[in-house]
């Protein structure tokens, strides 16, 4: 505004003022400077304006689940793939998610329609929280840059994440949620 002010009394002269040309210097050099900082604060910290919408709480906290602490007679022993027991049934509300800790492998449940859904919690992009993303048509939202991740397969539905995210196996028994237990090698 400054240096439009000054510009606007020079009007007919042929040549700009030093005045007008360092302000107008100084302003190219602080735009640039707030690009800078601002492309930052964006893509290395994941900071910025949520605008994604969601209908129900976030989950305020991580569920961790040590596979040693729980019971033998709890988990489901298949062909030696093991399913853990992470909730009741009826305690993952419709379009509601519950982040879990198994053996430090952090992932998001979800219940969308009856059916549960296991996958990572960090996006592969800039590690946004899934949980705290969008659901549509089977698809996951990170919150921070909207990258589309399908529930089912794990694979990219739309950037700008470029590599697939982790799925986990989910089976409900006897009105709880059980998730496949990761292998070591997994």
């Amino acid at each position: 505004a400054v240096n439009a002010g000054v510009r606007a009394t020079q009007t007919g002269e042929e040549q700009v003022s030093f005045l007008a040309l360092v302000l107008s210097i100084s302003g190219a050099a602080l735009l640039s400077i707030s690009g800078y900082l601002g492309g930052k604060l964006v893509y290395n910290n994941g900071i910025r304006v949520g605008r994604h919408r969601r209908t129900h709480p976030t989950p305020e906290r991580t569920l961790c689940l040590p596979s040693s602490s729980i019971p033998p007679e709890d988990l489901l022993e298949e062909n030696g793939i093991r399913f853990v027991p992470v909730a009741p049934a009826g305690r993952i509300v419709e379009g509601q998610t519950l982040r879990v800790n198994i053996d430090g492998t952090v992932m998001a449940l979800v219940n969308l329609g009856g059916e549960y859904f296991a996958f990572q919690e960090f996006c592969t992009h800039r590690y946004g929280p899934l949980s705290e993303g969008c659901f549509e048509s089977g698809n996951v939202m990170c919150p921070w840059h909207q990258s589309c991740f399908d529930m089912r397969t794990g694979k990219v539905v739309n950037g700008p994440a470029k590599e697939e995210i982790r799925v986990f196996e989910v089976q409900v028994r006897e009105g709880k949620v059980m998730v496949r237990l990761p292998s070591p090698a997994e």
